[in-house]
């Protein structure tokens, strides 16, 4: 409600977060009493389709929930969150753009009963074990090689062939040490793949 002491024109404006804003003349003569009732149009940049694998997925946006899937998404030129879960599924947060129009398709994994803090949690421990073993095999490695250094030089230097049978023998050993070093390393960096995958 208004009150001026003189005829006045007042330019009056009325905005809100998702609404287009509205701006209206208003003429009021001497000791006039007006009162307004304004309505705010939705303001609408674009429109989202969204579905999901399983189908009937509950969907909220900004933690309001506006329905299940599949469910059109109007918007208002804000970047939304929507967020869908299902029973026995993970759920899924994603970002709405803030205009334009679009289909997105979003899929529920099946939920291992750890949660993105659990799975994050398994990928670290697995990874450090996968390390240790790494790190416990350089040292077989390193006294192959040492063993099979030390039988070449001396087959080298005296010719024995008992000498040389025993330089077969390490190389053998070496050989199968190197593999399980590699396998090792293999294993250790596929499971920080993982984890920085699950960290992420």
């Amino acid at each position: 409600m208004f009150y001026v002491y003189a005829p006045a024109s007042l330019r009056i404006e009325a905005s809100a977060a998702g609404y287009a804003t509205r701006v209206i003349q208003v003429d009021l003569a001497l000791g006039e009493r007006k009162s307004l009732s304004l309505e705010l149009e939705p303001r609408v940049t674009g429109r989202i389709s969204l579905t999901s694998d399983p189908e009937g997925a509950a969907v909220s946006l900004d933690s309001v929930p506006i329905g299940r899937s599949p469910v059109a998404i109007t918007l208002d030129g804000s970047r939304g969150i929507a967020t869908l879960s299902a029973t026995g599924r993970e759920p899924q947060s994603i970002v709405l753009p803030s205009a334009g129009e679009a289909q997105l398709a979003v899929s529920l994994l099946p939920s291992d009963g750890l949660g993105p803090a659990g799975r994050i949690s398994t990928a670290k421990d697995s990874f450090y074990q996968s390390l240790g073993w790494f790190v416990l095999s350089l040292p077989v490695s390193m006294l192959g090689w040492g063993a099979f250094h030390a039988y070449d030089e001396a087959y080298g230097r005296s010719g024995d062939t008992g000498l040389l049978v025993s330089r077969d023998v390490t190389i053998g050993a070496l050989s199968l040490a190197i593999a399980a070093t590699a396998s090792a390393a293999t294993f250790m960096i596929l499971r920080l793949v993982k984890y920085l995958g699950a960290a992420h």
